[in-house]
């Protein structure tokens, strides 16, 4: 089978890097990064020589006031957990953010449970809450980001 040229100088090109980490001459180096969209998140992601891989995702989505439920005084709004590209063998941190493109809307991110699909694992985000003090009292966009750290290899 015939390898076009270009994905035989990026195989040279990694064997080259190979050999000049395992001499210790460079501390690592990216062997696959890529763009991956998944139901509705976009995922960046680095894979580096050393097994470490690093992923950041977002997504779009929209809150109202029927997003919200009342606990005591404050509205929590469940944001369910995603997919990451692949499976990763060991998971070093996870990380959520939303941030409301509306500057009308103002959100803090919380969890209060860590068993079940709440804490992140090796292939998915963990689950999280929006919260606010008062309900939402029309429909809002919110932008969610994931930052992932983790060993690939």
């Amino acid at each position: 089978m015939l390898v076009p040229f270009d994905e035989k100088l990026k195989d040279i090109a990694l064997k080259i890097k190979d050999i000049v980490y395992k001499l210790g001459l460079i501390a690592d180096y990216i062997v696959e990064e890529n763009t991956v969209v998944l139901d509705d998140t976009t995922w960046y992601y680095k894979k580096m020589n050393s097994g470490f891989v690093e992923m950041k995702g977002y997504r779009d989505t929209i809150v109202s006031s029927g997003n919200f439920t009342a606990w005591g005084s404050l509205y929590l709004c469940a944001i369910n957990s995603r997919d990451f590209p692949f499976t990763l063998t060991k998971l070093i941190s996870s990380e959520m953010k939303a941030y409301a493109t509306d500057a009308s809307l103002t959100l803090m991110v919380g969890t209060n449970k860590t068993t079940g699909d709440y804490y992140p694992t090796t292939s998915r985000t963990g689950e999280f809450s929006l919260t606010r003090t008062a309900s939402v009292s029309a429909t809002r966009p919110v932008r969610i980001i994931y930052t992932v750290a983790g060993l690939w290899k």
